[in-house]
């Protein structure tokens, strides 16, 4: 019986090991607060990555973390990418926040904080090494959009 419970706790560590071995590592993962837990329109995250990879292609995450009474299902944003030579490129993106039936699509570790990455950019190759800046707006019709409590970037 003893020796059972042994390989099921030892066969448990493995599958859960190889879980998190399977997943890509992040080069980059921040999450930033907001000044009174809103975004408004004035309020840019900016978030510098240093790349020095010029060939393998990347997955580019816009992390949120509201709290359960943000008033909406989905989130608008506006990432600006400036280039280390200062060209720039716009990507905007909508995340779901919420299925129809309101429940949040985010996961939840501290009650009533919701957190969810949302991919902006698939396969996203840097041409150049060097800073890149990442400049992330609120593209909502309301301003400033209550309930946000951070925003932020996971690159892998």
């Amino acid at each position: 019986m003893r020796m059972n419970m042994f390989r099921a706790g030892w066969l448990l560590f493995v599958v859960s090991g190889l879980g998190v071995a399977c997943q890509p590592e992040a080069d980059l993962e921040v999450m930033l607060p907001l000044p009174n837990q809103s975004w408004s329109y004035s309020t840019a995250v900016v978030i510098p990555y240093h790349n020095t990879d010029t060939i393998r292609p990347r997955q580019i995450l816009l992390r949120l973390r509201h709290s359960g009474d943000y008033p909406y299902r989905n989130l608008h944003t506006l990432c600006h990418l400036i280039g280390p030579e200062g060209d720039s490129m716009v990507v905007q993106a909508r995340t779901m926040l919420s299925d129809p039936q309101g429940r949040w699509l985010g996961q939840s570790a501290m009650g009533d904080v919701y957190t969810i990455s949302d991919t902006m950019m698939r396969d996203f190759r840097f041409r150049k090494q060097g800073v890149y800046k990442f400049r992330i707006h609120q593209h909502m019709r309301i301003n400033p959009v209550p309930s946000v409590k951070e925003v932020g970037l996971s690159i892998r």
